[in-house]
């Protein structure tokens, strides 16, 4: 892993832009965070979706590095484009969200392969540290994330 850098307010592991992709049943939220990560040099805003089809259909037509997608919405929910992505892009880290920190969430998640759970309320500076840390270190023995795959 590279050294840590600190930049735009958050530490950066120095790598690529991270390909970040948002699914989340609340089009505000997808949208702002949307206009946060393209604001961001080290990550790439690749899309956002607002129901699991779309939300499919946005990783297989982008392969984000890492997704970023809530765990409760109409149709399946996180779990059924959690089990979608690491079925068709394995490579992508999925970072689940929630509006509680629900232990039985949390299990059901990583189950179908989310790296990582957290809280909507987290701050944007640590939100964006762990999508740049889940991007450039999954699988790496040193990774503060839970991560599934190897490099």
């Amino acid at each position: 892993m590279s050294a840590t850098t600190l930049s735009h307010h958050y530490a950066t592991t120095g790598g690529p832009p991270v390909r970040v992709a948002v699914v989340d049943d609340n089009p505000p939220l997808v949208k702002a965070l949307g206009m946060l990560f393209a604001d961001e040099p080290d990550l790439r805003f690749v899309g956002g979706a607002c129901t699991v089809a779309d939300g499919i259909e946005l990783v297989a037509r982008r392969q984000p590095g890492v997704l970023l997608v809530d765990v409760r919405m109409p149709g399946g929910g996180g779990v059924a484009v959690a089990a979608e992505t690491h079925a068709m892009v394995p490579r992508t880290v999925i970072l689940a969200m929630s509006a509680t920190d629900d232990p039985d969430a949390r299990a059901e998640m990583a189950r179908v392969g989310a790296a990582g759970f957290m809280v909507k309320s987290v701050d944007m500076t640590e939100l964006m540290h762990t999508i740049d840390v889940a991007g450039h270190s999954c699988g790496d023995s040193i990774s503060t994330l839970p991560c599934c795959l190897p490099p």
